[in-house]
């Protein structure tokens, strides 16, 4: 290594650790900046209580402290205030001593001049992580299946009436000359015997009712015990939600039915069914019938279809899963947001803001400012705000009590007392936190002169945003976005079009891994993964099946990247992963942690970026690839190496001629720049320091697919 790159490096390794590492949450509600307090952490409406064991996120670990000098910040973003940051403009001054020992580099062969970053304990996204839409909330359960892993028959030993059908889709119910479907054990298999039910609250059926009147409509089966499961007539509310958010009802039902009790589904519903598992029984007589008070896995799963016309057009049960979150009932939940402007559906939260003429929750911090004023900045001039709510979308902020529009402008200003949380610069630069390796109780420690934290001390300032605006002013403003590039992904495409299954793998470092979407926390707003919000994305273009594997981890540097599809890193590999699946589409994202310095770094990042690319298409001749560039670390830190040039590099590398054919890119580092001409950075990361919030990983989200959706 030559010696000019020790300081950078060092800077390296910090990176690195903290692109996969996390302070501890904190449930302690901060306070509040300057002259006012905090003290009343709004409960969440959809959840009654959040789970206390949900496992650790995949980027938690508390790592080493690191005693180095970096070099200046770049200028390649705008910081979040006017004033100059403690320790003046010559950059951040880390002075903690190490107290651990280095997190071991990973095996494998390293390329002569790369620092392969260090790794932490990565939790792998499940594949049967299923997240569904309850309310305005994004809810994750545990899929039991969604019948395209084989098993489904729609045959059982005492006859079966109408027919069960296996589609990409999943498993369509038609009634048939009976008028109605019944069978005990439609399906078997997929994840029904090993899912963990001893903490399930719900049982939930994914349907989509294709006629035009209501239907009658009953889960049944046997348990591992060999005892039938029913529903019971009285219990708590099963609850209907809309697939595209919205108001969540109460199922109607209806005793009777061919000696059973069953859900009313209505026309054309599609969403959600929410069965409390103290609704469930082993008998169809309630008289003796018996709670699934001992809760056990369900071993053959059938279903009862009724009031059908011969005809019909069939009731689609796309998947059934359980959940262990605690909802509110259905007639419990009130957002708590009155206001008939404000909406965000599934669908708003998806579409590119550089389509329509709204904004749905863009994420705005106050800050105050040098010269004594609080405000926040928004990327647009609005031609009307709809509304300003909490980050918990459960709590509108009052304009005239809270905030002020000083219009003609992009500013929100705070009112005199206001119950709106804001920054101070002391705040931002990490003033009384101590230093990275240590969190104090409001879970908040520093880089330098650089706040680092994930807990509600950051994000509870991250207010939300919803207004309409002049759509010229995104090219007014200069203001990047992914364009169409369809010719580059022809395959995928066609699969796309012909309603064929699509098969994704989703690759990269801790912010293509999840971090720091609040669904990861399991906390409001339940904002699902970034590879999650691309799936069900896709999966609205097509009837095939899209399923995206994502197998990011964080901490990694795009030379891990590729020791594990050739070898392993700490024990990890996906050489057997990458041969065990046919992929169709490969979203690959490395880079925040590859900041080393050095005329060689670009060779060295484009040679395993290639590596990575040809490894995994050699397996997949088939294959398209979509290159992102990563976002904009914080300005405050001078960690701006070389993320600044990894867009412009990965379109080199898609120009030439080897993947030119079948090669889209994403320099969504361009994109994020261009934004924080306008918005301060506090009001679009998740950890003060290089990764997403929930607005900015929609925004992620949003360039991915137009690189394929029109």
């Amino acid at each position: 290594m030559k010696p000019t790159y020790k300081i950078i490096t060092v800077i390296a390794l910090v990176a690195v650790m903290l692109c996969g590492c996390m302070a501890p949450q904190t449930t302690i509600t901060p306070e509040n900046s300057a002259t006012q307090n905090v003290t009343d952490t709004p409960a969440p409406d959809y959840v009654t209580s959040i789970p206390t064991d949900t496992p650790p996120p995949d980027c938690i670990s508390t790592g080493p402290t690191l005693g180095v000098t970096p070099t200046a910040p770049a200028d390649s973003a705008t910081p979040d205030t006017v004033t100059t940051a403690p320790g003046g403009t010559s950059g951040c001054v880390i002075t903690v001593s190490p107290t651990a020992e280095p997190t071991p580099t990973p095996t494998g062969t390293a390329t002569s001049g790369v620092v392969v970053g260090p790794t932490v304990t990565h939790q792998e996204v499940s594949e049967w992580d299923y997240f569904f839409t309850y309310g305005d909330a994004s809810i994750k359960g545990t899929a039991l299946t969604r019948f395209n892993e084989g098993g489904a028959t729609g045959i059982t030993s005492g006859g079966v009436y109408g027919k069960a059908i296996v589609t990409s889709n999943g498993l369509l119910l038609k009634a048939g000359s009976s008028t109605c479907f019944d069978s005990y054990n439609a399906y078997s298999g997929a994840n029904l015997k090993t899912a963990n039910f001893s903490k399930a609250k719900y049982l939930g059926i994914t349907v989509t009712n294709n006629d035009n009147k209501e239907v009658l409509f009953a889960p049944q089966g046997t348990d591992g015990d060999g005892k039938t499961l029913w529903l019971y007539p009285t219990g708590d509310a099963i609850a209907l939600a809309p697939a595209d958010g919205g108001k969540v009802y109460a199922a109607d039902g209806a005793g009777n039915v061919s000696g059973r009790y069953a859900i009313k589904i209505p026309a054309n519903f599609s969403g959600n069914i929410l069965i409390p598992v103290n609704r469930l029984c082993d008998n169809n007589d309630s008289s003796v019938a018996n709670k699934w008070t001992a809760i056990r896995p369900i071993e053959k799963l059938g279903f009862h279809y009724a009031n059908a016309a011969e005809s019909d057009n069939g009731l689609l049960v796309s998947a059934v899963f359980i959940c262990d979150t605690a909802l509110q009932a259905p007639d419990k939940i009130a957002s708590g947001i009155m206001n008939e402007n404000y909406s965000y559906t599934d669908t708003q939260r998806i579409t590119p803001f550089w389509e329509s003429n709204t904004m749905y929750n863009e994420s705005m911090t106050m800050i105050k400012r040098a010269d004594g004023s609080i405000y926040g900045k928004l990327l647009f001039v609005p031609t009307k705000i709809n509304a300003i709510v909490n980050v918990y979308l459960n709590k509108e902020y009052k304009e005239g009590v809270d905030w002020e529009w000083e219009k003609g402008t992009n500013k929100i200003k705070w009112l005199n007392g206001s119950s709106i949380p804001y920054f101070t610069d002391a705040d931002l630069s990490g003033s009384g936190a101590p230093n990275y390796g240590t969190w104090d109780e409001l879970g908040r420690c520093k880089i330098g002169n650089c706040l680092y934290c994930v807990s509600a001390f950051l994000f509870e300032k991250q207010i939300c945003v919803s207004y309409t605006y002049d759509i010229n002013q995104v090219e007014s403003q200069n203001i990047k976005y992914t364009e169409y590039q369809g010719d580059k992904l022809p395959k995928t495409l066609e699969k796309l079009n012909s309603n064929k299954d699509l098969n994704v793998l989703f690759y990269g470092d801790s912010i293509f891994s999840g971090c720091d979407a609040s669904g990861m926390y399991g906390r409001e707003p339940f904002m699902p993964y970034m590879h999650k919000l691309i799936e069900a994305r896709l999966q609205k273009e097509t009837k095939g099946k899209v399923t995206v594997d994502n197998i990011a981890v964080g901490g990694w540097t795009v030379q891990n990247g590729i020791d594990a599809l050739t070898g392993n890193v700490n024990g990890t590999s996906y050489k057997d992963k990458i041969q065990s699946k046919s992929y169709d589409l490969l979203i690959l994202s490395f880079g925040m942690n590859d900041i080393n310095a050095g005329e060689e770094s670009k060779e060295l990042f484009l040679n395993c970026t290639k590596q990575i690319v040809d490894t995994i298409k050699a397996k997949n001749p088939n294959l398209e690839v979509i290159l992102v560039s990563c976002m904009n670390p914080n300005p405050r830190v001078g960690w701006d190496v070389n993320q600044k040039h990894n867009g412009a590099w990965l379109k080199e590398m898609a120009a030439e001629s080897k993947y030119s054919s079948y090669t889209a890119v994403v320099d969504f580092y361009a994109v994020h720049k261009s934004i924080l001409a306008y918005k301060d950075f506090s009001a679009t990361t998740g950890n003060n320091i290089n990764h997403p919030n929930d607005w900015l990983i929609r925004v992620y989200a949003q360039n991915i697919l137009a690189t394929m959706i029109k």
